[in-house]
């Protein structure tokens, strides 16, 4: 007669001894006696959740609740109802500042905006000054170097190419005449 290879383990639900094949155990899982076990077994609960709107405490699905974890949902309601009331935040803000250290101000009507909605607060400064929209070929200038210093005082209207002079005048250079 054949010796077994296998192992007596615990139902994960009941606790009942049952017999499991040494190949089984290698796969690292939890182990029932019955269909009705596995069923109780795998059954989680419900996550409760505090809406945000009206107090009103609410149950979800365990699986819901993660995925809305993982996207980053931080607002949680107790039905549409609620969802729809909550007051939600602009999709815009009225200013920002961009990756090159630039103020952009929200003006959609702008005939050259950035990004359909936004333009420079420095040239639109300089077009409320001047009492019409500037052209492509006009830079303005930040005198002191500081580009969100965008005071009337600070700015000066240039052409393109006395614009790139007025940055040269303000590079340094190290002993061997080289840009630093």
């Amino acid at each position: 007669m054949r010796s077994r290879r296998g192992k007596i383990v615990k139902c994960s639900s009941c606790g009942k001894e049952i017999y499991r094949m040494q190949c089984h155990l290698k796969q690292n899982v939890t182990f029932y006696c019955s269909y009705k076990c596995m069923g109780k077994g795998k059954v989680k609960k419900h996550t409760s959740l505090k809406c945000n709107l009206c107090g009103k405490n609410y149950r979800i699905r365990p699986s819901v609740y993660k995925w809305a974890n993982i996207r980053g949902h931080k607002n949680n309601f107790c039905s549409r109802e609620c969802s729809r009331k909550y007051p939600r935040p602009k999709k815009h803000k009225d200013r920002k500042i961009n990756d090159k250290g630039y103020i952009l101000v929200y003006f959609p009507k702008h005939p050259r905006p950035i990004g359909n909605v936004y333009v420079y607060e420095h040239r639109r400064v300089m077009e409320l000054y001047l009492g019409r929209f500037l052209e492509k070929d006009e830079h303005v200038h930040h005198i002191n170097g500081d580009k969100q210093d965008n005071r009337l005082e600070n700015l000066k209207l240039t052409e393109p190419h006395s614009h790139a002079g007025e940055h040269y005048k303000h590079r340094k250079l190290n002993v061997l005449g080289q840009l630093i």
